[in-house]
């Protein structure tokens, strides 16, 4: 990953007012231009460029979500944090694209009511320019009224290093909005018990879209680096890198002949439980790796304990003493660390007792794990990783597993980089080291 690039200290923002925008007319996307993806800064740091205390600026932000919810159109209050915010929930919204349909998007050049008079003239843009174009029907729709810094409104059209900071301020705004979107969509679930209704992570809502009184198009923002891939991954050879003849490369997380060989392995069921919680961690069930988490490492001890106990003891034996300690995790993982005479790091002992205290607060009083707190969960996660491979005791695996793990990983981060939270006032986004 790349260095952290250095900041500027900002002041946190003052008290300021602000009210919500009119209603946008402006529906068109404009999404063609350029990749919503922002990429690092090569010099200067990340955020100088903007106003984070610049006065508050009315926006919109609208995301689709990936089912319906079955209630009228209409609009809602949501409070959260102390703050109350309007969202209207649409069913009729339509996208236009040009030149094919994209799940990033990238091709979008309209999207809000069908009826409305953009449409019409999305759709005489993309003709005039000789591509087809397609509509697709939008599942529910949410639309959030909020406020951002004006600045970052005016950066968002000017030259390239403030559109960059722009942008990944829009991510880190759109981001601090998805407790608000999963409030509504708990409600509903209450309301309905709807079964095809969740909570949302940005895995499930990758691409927003922000409109505001000063932006001449709606801003497409996306929260999830895979949102912005709508194909194959390819890759060009660092050296090769400023040679535009040099072949760009598909990139393979591994070959047909090892893919064979794994099927052929029976995969261990505290690898597949230790799997689940990366793969939650990433889908954004940040209580359930959690849970996933605890569940690998208790079952791996049952294994190892097994397996030195049966180098002492008859099977019936080895049955019965493992029955004798079923409910007792702290004796078993004592008494595999006295019999392989390895003792755990301390470090690692205080995060696992942390960490399955934290599983029976999930487990047993309904604990749950927002966005706000994923970082508590990629650390119980990351650090039970760890403690599985010590207790594992291979070294070839051990390594195995961190490189393989830091490959998606790195393809596929929700990345925030600037500091958003909801409180009283609203939302609020600062620098990273304010």
């Amino acid at each position: 990953m790349a260095a952290k690039p250095p900041v500027v200290r900002t002041k946190r923002h003052p008290k300021k007012t602000v009210s919500y925008p009119r209603e946008p007319s402006e529906n068109a996307v404009g999404c063609s231009r350029e990749p919503s993806g922002p990429t690092l800064p090569s010099t200067g740091g990340l955020g100088q460029s903007i106003n984070f205390s610049s006065p508050w600026a009315p926006v919109q932000l609208t995301v689709e979500l990936p089912f319906w919810m079955l209630v009228p159109a209409g609009q809602v209050t949501v409070d959260v944090e102390g703050h109350t915010f309007l969202v209207s929930i649409e069913d009729a919204y339509v996208e236009v694209f040009g030149r094919g349909i994209t799940d990033s998007r990238a091709t979008c050049l309209f999207q809000g009511p069908g009826e409305a008079a953009e449409r019409g003239t999305a759709i005489a843009k993309a003709i005039l320019a000789g591509h087809a174009t397609m509509v697709r029907k939008c599942k529910t729709v949410l639309r959030i009224w909020s406020r951002c810094a004006s600045d970052v409104l005016e950066a968002a059209r000017s030259g390239e290093k403030r559109r960059r900071d722009a942008q990944w301020y829009f991510i880190a705004l759109c981001s601090a909005h998805l407790p608000i979107v999963n409030r509504l969509v708990q409600a509903y679930r209450v309301a309905t018990y709807d079964l095809a209704a969740f909570e949302v992570s940005p895995w499930d809502v990758p691409v927003w879209l922000i409109r505001g009184d000063t932006l001449n198009v709606a801003r497409r923002v996306s929260i999830l680096r895979e949102a912005e891939r709508d194909s194959r991954l390819t890759v060009k050879n660092w050296a090769d890198r400023d040679k535009p003849e040099a072949p760009w490369e598909t990139v393979q997380f591994t070959d047909l002949a090892t893919l064979s060989a794994t099927l052929a392995d029976q995969v261990s069921i505290s690898e597949s439980a230790l799997l689940d919680a990366d793969n939650l961690m990433h889908r954004g069930d940040y209580s359930g790796a959690v849970r996933r988490t605890v569940t690998a490492i208790e079952v791996l001890v049952a294994e190892k304990l097994r397996q030195e106990l049966a180098k002492l003891w008859p099977d019936t034996d080895v049955v019965r003493r493992m029955r004798a300690s079923e409910n007792d995790f702290p004796g078993r993982l004592r008494q595999l660390q006295k019999l392989s005479g390895r003792a755990m790091p301390s470090n690692l002992a205080a995060q696992l007792e942390s960490t399955r205290h934290l599983r029976h607060e999930i487990v047993h009083a309904g604990r749950r794990i927002p966005y706000a707190e994923r970082g508590l969960a990629q650390k119980c996660v990351d650090i039970g990783r760890w403690t599985y491979s010590w207790i594992e005791d291979d070294e070839a695996r051990k390594t195995k597993r961190d490189r393989l793990v830091a490959g998606p990983r790195n393809l596929g981060l929700h990345v925030v980089f600037f500091k958003a939270q909801l409180g009283p006032e609203g939302v609020t986004v600062d620098n990273i080291d304010t």
